[in-house]
């Protein structure tokens, strides 16, 4: 019989078009007669109820339930023995209508009085068809007067609608009993009788208001009472802020306890045995990270902004809680191995307020299974060993015991992009700064080497210099770059040294001669001196051949000075760049 409100309203749509086939072009008209004749002097605001109890309205009515879901919104409790859902249904004003259980209630399979499918949850949500039928005595007319019409869908505004309520509702978009208020887009169905059919689809949701209290700990009075949390990560991306000293994970932080008050008998709530309910329903232990470098929220604030996400709860009261959150520690990098280097984080959990009495961290099956599983990272760092381990610690402003789980990060650089951007330039600068010590004093091309050397180590120094400052030790890339630009450096006054030599007129001390064996006969002087060749008559150039022959002997004295210096400093530089690359060059990891 609950079928019968569907049909009639499926028939109703096509009352119109049918009546105009059977009655021909007057029928239609008819149709429309009869709307406005039935509701010309009607008032929808007026109640048919009579003067006596025997002219009291009758209503039957009915829900069919299409959908059951249940929302932790309000704090609630779980009841020791049984949980029931009470979505009584009520008339606001008109007390004299009496309110009847007939077809519709009886062929339902789901009646207006129903357990929760929720045990701990504080509203159920039911997507429903209430189905309300009663008869008004205004709205009743002959058929044979209209062309044989029996009955008119019309709108739920124009008729009078009985103001039914659910009592403990918990109102969406309407106020508190106005369920009749936003359902004036739903037609009824008018029948000859007076009988009138409402079958509005809605959305009503049913407050379980019991005493469970979300902000009082679970914990006893005694040590034996104390709440058990096992803590557990699971890493999905990290980040490392290096000129901050920071690590920023994206994680699953994985909490699973134990709540006494959460308990109940799946077999009396038809074998359920987990439920979904909102974080800030149920208790939640005061997890802090300690050396937290806060986003958002304030110090040892992670739970404070996690109300969103769900908790699984289950039959015997144990709670499991994943939130997914992104959290930074606060870490000490040292760049010394820069950048090969190897950093060390530790990431400790323990609760701001609970002692060791009150609340015990446990490595349990959250850390045993996957407590790590990198899918992503920022490229720069991979996590190359991790270590977790459970410490108990007396502060000085406290005697009691308080636990942490400390989680041990040892990070691994990549160094691809470093080996690029620095490692390479750094290398080219040692070789062209070597190779251009046999290069002629004076000459450009030396120059320029000298001052693109220069230019690139002062760059690549200063784009690294907040690294630099940071570290708790110089990088040695650092210390092998500033080595060469002083190198460099000497190197350029060397060179105006050994131009000042070979410009240099004055004899040579005998034991610099001697020291690097000087020796000028392998010299040409007609070739290296025109001013010397046969062209210059004899009696005219005695003296000057004399005085040319003795000043290119110096000269070439001091070229060979020259060229056994610069070959001198050429070996003592391979000889500082092999030690510097073997003392300030960055260690492979």
């Amino acid at each position: 019989m609950w079928l019968l409100g569907c049909v009639a309203i499926c028939l109703s749509l096509a009352v119109p078009s049918t009546v105009a086939q059977e009655g021909g072009g007057g029928t239609k008209e008819k149709y429309w007669e009869l709307r406005k004749a039935l509701l010309k002097d009607y008032d929808p605001l007026a109640s048919p109820v009579g003067p006596t109890a025997d002219d009291a309205v009758t209503l039957d009515v009915g829900v069919t339930i299409l959908k059951i879901s249940v929302e932790a919104k309000l704090h609630v409790s779980l009841p020791p023995n049984e949980l029931r859902c009470s979505s009584r249904l009520g008339l606001r004003r008109d007390r004299d209508s009496v309110l009847k259980q007939n077809n519709f209630s009886r062929k339902d399979p789901i009646t207006s009085d129903t357990k929760s499918n929720d045990e701990i949850g504080h509203s159920m949500w039911m997507t429903m068809w209430l189905k309300l039928a009663f008869k008004d005595e205004r709205l009743t007319w002959d058929p044979a007067q209209y062309g044989g019409i029996e009955h008119l869908r019309v709108s739920s505004a124009s008729v009078w609608i009985p103001d039914l309520a659910l009592y403990s509702e918990v109102p969406s978009s309407h106020a508190f009993a106005g369920i009749m208020d936003e359902l004036d887009h739903v037609d009824a169905i008018v029948y000859k009788d007076g009988k009138v059919l409402f079958v509005p689809p809605v959305r009503l949701g049913v407050a379980l208001l019991k005493d469970y209290d979300p902000l009082a700990s679970p914990v006893g009075p005694t040590a034996d009472d104390a709440v058990t949390l096992d803590v557990g990560v699971t890493i999905l991306k990290i980040s490392v802020d290096e000129i901050g000293h920071s690590m920023w994970m994206t994680m699953w932080l994985k909490l699973a306890f134990k709540d006494e008050r959460l308990t109940w008998d799946p077999a009396q709530y038809g074998g359920i045995e987990e439920l979904r309910v909102s974080s800030a329903s149920v208790w939640i232990p005061d997890l802090a990270l300690y050396s937290e470098v806060p986003s958002s929220h304030a110090f040892a604030g992670i739970m404070d902004e996690l109300d969103h996400v769900d908790a699984i709860v289950y039959k015997d009261g144990k709670v499991l809680f994943v939130p997914p959150v992104r959290l930074g520690v606060q870490c000490i990098f040292d760049y010394w191995n820069f950048p090969n280097d190897v950093q060390k984080c530790n990431m400790t959990f323990g609760s701001w307020t609970m002692s060791a009495n009150q609340l015990k961290l446990s490595l349990g099956i959250l850390s045993r299974h996957e407590p790590y599983n990198i899918t992503e990272s920022d490229g720069s760092w991979t996590i190359k060993a991790t270590n977790t381990s459970l410490n108990s610690k007396v502060y000085e402003c406290c005697p009691e015991e308080y636990m942490d789980v400390t989680h041990e990060f040892t990070l691994t650089r990549r160094p691809g992009t470093y080996q690029a951007t620095l490692l390479i330039p750094v290398h080219m600068v040692v070789i062209m700064m070597v190779i251009s010590i046999l290069f002629a004093p004076g000459t450009i091309l030396k120059y320029a080497i000298f001052i693109l050397n220069t230019a690139v180590l002062l760059a690549l120094l200063l784009v690294n210099q907040e690294r630099m400052a940071t570290s708790q030790r110089t990088p040695r890339i650092y210390t092998f770059m500033c080595a060469y630009i002083v190198f460099q450096t000497f190197l350029f006054l060397c060179d105006g040294f050994f131009l000042c030599i070979r410009s240099c007129r004055k004899p040579l001390p005998d034991v610099v001669i001697k020291v690097f064996r000087l020796n000028a006969s392998d010299y040409s002087i007609a070739e290296n001196h025109p001013l010397e060749s046969a062209d210059h008559p004899n009696e005219h150039n005695e003296t000057v051949e004399r005085k040319s022959s003795v000043q290119c002997k110096r000269q070439a004295q001091a070229e060979q000075l020259s060229c056994r210096l610069q070959g001198l400093l050429f070996v003592c530089m391979l000889i500082v760049t092999i030690i510097m690359y073997a003392t300030t060059w960055p260690v492979p990891s």
